[in-house]
């Protein structure tokens, strides 16, 4: 009894399914992702290093109408407040610089 085999034969070699293995590997993949994120946190850390500005205001108003309401003497009829500050660290500046690499 004899007994015949057929092998499909393909045209590439072993270079191209190693190349094709390094590219579809998850491991890779999970690599790019990583270095991804971590250039994405040092622009944000690069981003948030420079100066920050924050404005805020508040304002109120005693009404009175036909002498009935609050009384002026005491409210001065109305309360404007306004607040712009200004954070920029000075000191950490080399601190920054390390954790800033883009």
């Amino acid at each position: 009894m004899s007994m015949q085999v057929q092998a499909q034969v393909s045209g590439k070699d072993i270079d191209y399914f190693m190349q094709a293995a390094l590219k579809n590997s998850p491991l890779s993949r999970d690599f790019k992702n990583q270095q991804q994120a971590i250039k994405i946190e040092s622009m944000l850390v690069f981003a948030a290093s420079g100066p920050q500005v924050s404005a805020n205001s508040a304002g109120m108003y005693a009404p009175v109408v036909g002498g009935y309401g609050y009384d002026e003497v005491i409210t001065n009829g109305r309360l404007l407040a306004a607040m712009l500050n200004v954070n920029y660290d000075l000191l950490n500046k080399k601190k920054s610089k390390t954790n800033c690499k883009i």
